[in-house]
């Protein structure tokens, strides 16, 4: 995967965006969405120095953790997770390695998983995503050396080696992916395509066969147009991405409203520290919580030639899923 540089501008905490039309004598507009009672959003800077830092979530600003430093052997964090059980964070690298982050702030490397899955998958080239199902294995995605789909697979945390019948192609390339604890259902953020029926955006997706539902799809428009990278929900079904670009985001929205579009937020986000922090991430987590994924998720959806149809259809008329003129609020 490919990042671009952040500039100097996202140093500047922007005003939050969020539903509610902001119009004179309009009536009083809902708070700002907020991380139930007990959850704290991690997140793990992409550029070095890499550190973790908790965000506040209204605000956009990130506090760094002094004690977990010391990534600077990571390539590129490309995902996180928190496992209950042993109440461990996973990390997984851009090379597909994945480590555990100790309490003392260092990391371990755990596993290679192009070593520990390649009599079943040849070609492993860099990963992308990581989901922990909080029951010992973890979702990857990943794309190979020669291939125009991108792969899902399920690995055992114990070893790294391959849950058999778990290797799927998907027709995009996934920067994140986490399950709705509300619904059971998965969700991944697709930045790039190998087919233009399933552009860019947020998608449901079946996890046994990789298909992405069309009927549950939220295209960037929705989100300001920005790029969403990794996500987590929280306990009350509310997604969390950052996103990339200028500038960088704290985006969040509920994407089984029946007004996604409604519930869109977005701020600034800065990570707050002494020293030169890169403020982008691809690797986020809430601390504390995990659901297993229903894995029966959505169905296969009508054919190529429909799919673009109505997709147009949806764009003209101008529903809640393409949003031409969305209400903000500035606080």
């Amino acid at each position: 995967m490919k990042k671009i540089a952040l500039s100097a501008l996202a140093l500047i905490i922007s005003a939050p965006l969020a539903f509610g039309s902001g119009v004179a004598g309009a009536s009083a507009e809902p708070p700002l969405p907020t991380l139930p009672t007990g959850e704290v959003l991690k997140v793990l800077s992409y550029y070095d120095p890499q550190q973790v830092a908790s965000v506040d979530v209204t605000t956009g600003v990130g506090t760094v953790d002094p004690a977990a430093t010391g990534f600077s052997t990571l390539i590129g964090p490309e995902g996180a997770g928190f496992e209950l059980s042993t109440q461990k964070t996973w990390l997984l690298d851009l090379d597909c390695t994945l480590w555990s982050l100790n309490n003392d702030g260092t990391t371990t490397v755990e596993f290679d998983l192009a070593v520990t899955t390649e009599t079943e998958i040849s070609g492993l080239q860099e990963c992308g995503a990581l989901m922990l199902n909080q029951d010992g294995t973890a979702y990857v995605t990943a794309s190979l050396t020669n291939g125009n789909e991108s792969l899902i697979f399920q690995v055992s945390l114990s070893d790294g080696s391959l849950v058999p019948g778990s290797v799927v192609n998907t027709a995009v390339e996934v920067a994140g992916m986490s399950t709705d604890p509300s619904t059971g259902f998965v969700w991944v953020s697709a930045i790039s395509t190998y087919n233009q029926a399933y552009p860019p955006g947020l998608w449901r997706i079946n996890l046994e066969t990789g298909q992405l539902d069309y009927t549950y799809q939220i295209l960037p428009s929705v989100y300001n147009n920005e790029e969403a990278w990794d996500i987590a929900f929280d306990t009350s079904g509310r997604l969390w991405m950052l996103t990339w670009g200028v500038d960088a985001s704290l985006v969040s929205i509920d994407p089984d409203d029946a007004d996604p579009e409604e519930t869109f937020f977005s701020v600034g986000y800065v990570l707050r520290s002494g020293d030169n922090v890169s403020l982008g991430s691809d690797a986020i987590w809430i601390q504390g919580i995990g659901t297993n994924p229903t894995r029966t998720l959505a169905t296969t959806g009508p054919n190529v030639e429909w799919m673009i149809v109505a997709g147009l259809l949806v764009s003209i008329a101008g529903s809640g899923f393409v949003a031409f003129s969305r209400r903000k609020r500035t606080a």
